[in-house]
């Protein structure tokens, strides 16, 4: 293990050879924050031209910015191709857990009794782990317990934004980024362990 205090950042060696970034110095937080703070800003105040897209499309989108937040904001030293490949299949995912969810809820009848708050839980939780093995693709050294504690930090944040009803006023943009604080927020706990 090579340790780079100086930098902020530890590395540690992988079995192919690159350096992978450590909990420390993946992202830069602070900017990370505040670039989604503009989005979700921008968003919000454009809401009113937003054309009409089916769920599905716009997870792909929300999926795409958070991505594009993360490769905009990251620290580590990447080939070319890693950054842009990550923010494509960051937006497949997304896409793929919002398809999963919905036809969870429309082919099962205990699903759909139980209304939106199930399958949306599910698909934030299957999406955040599927986010959190990408994570571990572009080489950041999360430690196993992150595993479980992304998926449970996205569902939780599923389940406040339809406590408080304020999917009401601003629809998937309020679980998007519920999604994307709790997300970003678990990574910044851990980077700081």
């Amino acid at each position: 293990m090579v340790d780079r205090r100086a930098t902020g950042e530890i590395m540690v060696e992988t079995a192919g050879k690159r350096p992978a970034a450590g909990p420390r110095g993946s992202l830069d937080f602070a900017q990370h924050f505040g670039l989604l703070g503009c989005i979700v800003a921008v968003l919000g105040l454009t809401s009113v031209w937003r054309p009409a897209f089916g769920a599905i499309a716009w997870f792909g989108v929300y999926g795409a910015l958070h991505s594009v937040a993360v490769v905009l904001t990251w620290r580590g030293h990447e080939p070319w191709w890693r950054l842009p490949s990550f923010v494509g299949i960051a937006v497949s995912l997304s896409m793929v857990s919002a398809a999963l969810s919905l036809y969870a809820t429309g082919h099962s009848a205990w699903l759909s009794a139980l209304g939106p708050a199930l399958p949306l839980a599910l698909s934030s939780g299957v999406g955040a782990a599927g986010y959190a093995v990408l994570f571990r693709w572009l080489g950041t050294r999360l430690p196993r317990g992150a595993y479980v504690l992304l998926p449970a930090a996205c569902i939780l944040a599923t389940w406040v934004v339809l406590a408080t009803g304020a999917y009401r006023y601003g629809g998937g943009l309020w679980f998007a980024s519920a999604w994307w604080v709790a997300f970003s927020a678990v990574l910044w706990f851990l980077d700081g362990r």
